[in-house]
């Protein structure tokens, strides 16, 4: 026995067994004449592997795809880099204190890392009491949220197109400041009581159960879904809209309101640049 039948294991051997007893199969008799003939000639040289053959209805299909398809991936491949490209910058928490609660997570205002990886364009913030953040879009938007402020982000807008601005304040105040990269822009902040239109300012929102006040310290806020029509908030001015869409009259800004958007401002001025 060789050593290659020792290491044979009996289930080996019987398979080895049975395939050594098939019949081994012979070729016919037309076969052989047509091979030694070839082979005699050296026509077996020269002959061609089989190819398979495509319909010139098909060939013509295969050749119209591929000279779609290039095209197409092209462009989906540059409207992708539109897309990217177009995308402005991200909100991000630029300081903070306390806690807030974001999109449904409670995160604590000072962790920024934890903050910045909740938001986005739309985010909804609720802020706890006793707490205050500053909430930035880099060159467009700066928000302050205090306590109680219960705020809807606006969108991220495009650099290019789609440029418009969307956010919602549900209660409390919100602080806004438009950047160095607003003009072109259009912010819309939305109430339960009414729609206001910035094309540019510094500018706060105070909602409640007895109405919405609006402040403006530079540039005006368009006040839309008035009785009578839109109206116009401008530098220095403040307003309330009651919740059956009937507006106070126009007075100054009240001295603790001037001072806190213009403290902001400055700190705007300071992150957002001139």
């Amino acid at each position: 026995m060789s050593h290659q039948e020792e290491q044979l294991s009996p289930r080996e051997r019987k398979v080895r067994d049975l395939i050594t007893e098939l019949p081994r199969p012979t070729a016919s008799a037309t076969f052989r004449a047509r091979l030694k003939e070839d082979f005699v000639s050296g026509a077996i040289l020269q002959k061609e592997p089989r190819t398979r053959r495509v319909s010139p209805r098909r060939a013509w299909y295969r050749h119209a795809w591929a000279g779609v398809a290039a095209p197409l991936a092209a462009a989906a491949v540059l409207l992708l880099l539109f897309n990217v490209l177009n995308r402005g910058p991200a909100w991000s928490v630029v300081e903070g204190e306390g806690t807030a609660t974001i999109d449904g997570v409670e995160v604590s205002l000072d962790d920024t890392g934890a903050v910045n990886d909740l938001l986005h364009g739309g985010v909804e913030v609720a802020m706890a009491p006793g707490s205050r953040a500053c909430f930035l879009q880099e060159g467009h938007v700066l928000a302050e949220l205090k306590e109680g402020a219960r705020v809807r982000l606006p969108n991220v807008p495009g650099r290019w197109i789609n440029r418009d601005m969307r956010g919602r304040v549900e209660g409390g105040a919100a602080h806004w400041v438009t950047g160095p990269r607003f003009p072109g822009h259009r912010l819309t902040v939305e109430t339960r009581d009414l729609r206001l239109v910035v094309s540019g300012t510094t500018f706060t929102v105070m909602t409640n159960a007895e109405g919405t006040s609006v402040c403006c310290l530079e540039g005006n806020v368009k006040i839309e879904g008035l009785h009578g029509g839109p109206n116009v908030v401008t530098s220095g001015e403040r307003t309330t809209i009651l919740p059956n869409g009937e507006k106070s009259e126009i007075e100054p800004l009240h001295e603790g309101e001037r001072l806190e958007l213009a403290q902001l401002k400055l700190m705007a001025d300071r992150v957002m640049g001139d």
